[in-house]
């Protein structure tokens, strides 16, 4: 059996851009979504005969939001990867936001070959929402989750975000129990992080304003329990699901997998080198091979290794690294494993839920003790 690679398609559209977001995305109007349906189009045919190229596995729509597009152009685009290759039991995602999709525009996707809907809530709260800067409210979450089931998607997630101005424990629990009265299969529970230039940046400088350090881990230790005591099992920092619903496509980021991405912004992992497609004007323009305009991305894959699979709950496989690094690995990590941050694997060494808010501290220990 082929291993598995993933096709990330970036759809740069929004209805409005969100106060914390930092994502590429722009408004468009409909002759600038068709312009840009056709350029992507053509960069998925262009992947024909590319030297390592085999049946996507999972291809995962993203944005932006992929659905300001309309069904028929996304049906288009899956089509056009289908044409290249597919496997037969692919992972098909696209991203919405609530109040962008209806019942027959799901269902017509779903019958179009998409099987995963990750729906971009972040909160159940309407004050939350409106400092977001959403277009929606928690009833549009609801009606968009129940649509989705009904168009025939077994597989659905909810996006929310943690440490939020004004955030509290309860509350944090609140969207956490409207979130599983859902009935979807997957959660993402993602802590705010202020991007330069974006207003809430500027709204709390230096994070004034926010919950602490503390009350942060205090609601994100909660929605953890509250989400592994309701069947959803961690299986990374941030991500929860039922057993057989954990992304699969966001997996292969995280196992260091291969993957092609399309669209400005898009990043690929393929062909044993990193590379990505500029935010910038140019993605549109005639080419000569489907990675024209792309600019390398130089990383270092013991360190990727370390990072990536410490965010996972299969945790870090000492055999997989050098032998310098996994000294220093081992070392640090039993360390942190006597104060209930690790617990030790078959192989290694996994995060504990405590562990992974202070992933960051962990991680720069390790490197720093390997390559000393």
């Amino acid at each position: 059996m082929s291993e598995p690679l993933g096709l990330y398609l970036h759809v740069p559209f929004c209805r409005a851009k969100c106060r914390y977001c930092d994502f590429f995305s722009a408004p468009g109007d409909e002759a600038a979504q068709e312009a840009y349906t056709g350029a992507l189009i053509r960069r998925i045919r262009a992947l024909r005969g590319l030297a390592g190229l085999r049946p996507f596995s999972s291809v995962y729509f993203g944005g932006g939001t992929p659905t300001v597009l309309g069904r028929a152009r996304l049906v288009r685009l899956l089509d056009a990867a289908a044409d290249v290759g597919l496997a037969p039991d692919a992972e098909v995602s696209v991203e919405a936001n609530p109040a962008t999709v209806d019942r027959a525009g799901l269902a017509a996707l779903r019958r179009a070959g998409f099987n995963r809907l990750s729906v971009g809530a972040q909160s159940f709260d309407p004050g939350e929402l409106a400092l977001l800067g959403r277009l929606h409210g928690p009833d549009d979450v609801r009606r968009t989750v129940s649509d989705a089931f009904a168009a025939g998607f077994e597989n659905v997630s909810l996006d929310l975000m943690l440490g939020l101005p004004g955030q509290t424990v309860p509350r944090v629990l609140s969207s956490v129990r409207a979130a599983l009265e859902t009935g979807v299969s997957h959660l993402s529970a993602y802590c705010l992080k202020l991007e330069p230039g974006t207003p809430m940046a500027r709204d709390y400088p230096d994070g004034r304003g926010l919950p602490d350090g503390d009350e942060t881990a205090d609601a994100y230790l909660a929605a953890a329990a509250a989400l592994s005591g309701a069947g959803l099992e961690q299986y990374e920092i941030s991500n929860f699901a039922r057993p057989g619903r954990a992304c699969r496509h966001n997996l292969l980021y995280w196992t260091l997998g291969e993957y092609v991405g399309l669209g400005p912004s898009a990043h690929s992992d393929f062909g044993g080198r990193r590379f990505y497609f500029p935010r910038g004007a140019g993605f549109s323009a005639p080419f000569s091979s489907v990675f024209d305009g792309t600019l390398p991305e130089e990383t270092d894959r013991e360190e990727e290794r370390v990072m990536l699979s410490l965010r996972t709950a299969a945790g870090l496989d000492l055999s997989s690294l050098a032998p310098e690094t996994a000294r220093a690995a081992a070392e640090v990590l039993s360390a942190v494993a006597a104060r209930g941050l690790a617990a030790p694997t078959e192989t290694g060494f996994r995060l504990t839920p405590e562990g992974f808010l202070v992933s960051n501290q962990i991680i720069s220990e390790i490197l720093l003790k390997g390559m000393s």
